[in-house]
Order: structure tokens, then C-alpha cells, then sequence
């Protein structure tokens, strides 16, 4: 049980170690100078900025003018994809009416093709229904000519 309290008591003693040289770093980099720098020399090195407080963007001239100029090359990349889309559906439109013109002329040869196929099928049947009766007439004259 004593083996027990003396680790906890360790474990207690190394965090406690830990917390104390944490605050001691926090101290160093947050503590003010006693002293207020001379303003006659300006402070060495860089100056870490918060990043929260970033300076207002400022506009000049320059950065103006290119804001402008593009403005102007999206504007006119803009109308050039205006230009190809109107020449795309141009296109488009110009196909589709192909598309019609060739269904259109296909109508008839289709009406046709139609037409003939029934023809075909209702001298098929006619066909057969001769066949059948030329077999009745042979049997017939068969019967006739065994009398």
C-alpha cells in the first residue's frame, strides 16, 4: 500500500514539476520589460505579429489598375465564351434540323417498306390458302379417277 502512495505521490511531484515550469515559460513570454525601450533605436529582429489583427487591405493606384485590368480580360474572356456558346447552339440547331430533313425523307421510303411488308404477308396467306386448295383438288381428283 505504501508502494502505492509513494507512486502516486511521484506521479503528483513530476506534474506538479511540469505545471511549475510551464507557468515559468508562460512568465518569460508574456512578462513586460522593466525598462521601456529607447526610442532612439529601433528594436532588433522581427516583430511577431498577432495574426487576429491583420491591417486593412490598402488600395492603391497600382493595385487598382489591376484590379481593372482584370476585369477587363474576364469581361472579354466572357464574351468570347458568349460568342462560342451562340456558335454551339448554332450547330446544334443546324444538326437537328439535318436530323428532321433526314427523317422526313426516310418517312416515305418507312410508309413504303411498311405497306410492302403487308403486301408480302397477305401474299403469303394467299399462297397457302392456294396450296390448301390445290391439295383438296388433287385429293379429289384422285377419289374421282380411283371410281
Amino acid at each position: 500500500m505504501s508502494s502505492d502512495f509513494d507512486a502516486q505521490l511521484a506521479s503528483l511531484q513530476s506534474h506538479l514539476a511540469k505545471i511549475k515550469t510551464d507557468v515559468e515559460r508562460a512568465d518569460r513570454k508574456y512578462k513586460t520589460p522593466s525598462k521601456p525601450s529607447t526610442p532612439s533605436r529601433p528594436p532588433t529582429g522581427r516583430r511577431r505579429r498577432s495574426r487576429s489583427r491583420s491591417p486593412a487591405p490598402r488600395f492603391d493606384e497600382h493595385h487598382i489598375r489591376n484590379l481593372e485590368a482584370t476585369a477587363r480580360q474576364l469581361r472579354s474572356q466572357l464574351d468570347v465564351e458568349r460568342e462560342t456558346s451562340r456558335e454551339l447552339r448554332r450547330d446544334r440547331d443546324r444538326v437537328a434540323a439535318m436530323l428532321k430533313a433526314r427523317q422526313n425523307a426516310r418517312q416515305p421510303i418507312k410508309e413504303a417498306l411498311r405497306k410492302a411488308k403487308a403486301e408480302v404477308k397477305r401474299l403469303k396467306a394467299s399462297l397457302t390458302e392456294m396450296t390448301r386448295l390445290a391439295h383438296e383438288q388433287r385429293g379429289l381428283i384422285d377419289m374421282l379417277s380411283h371410281k
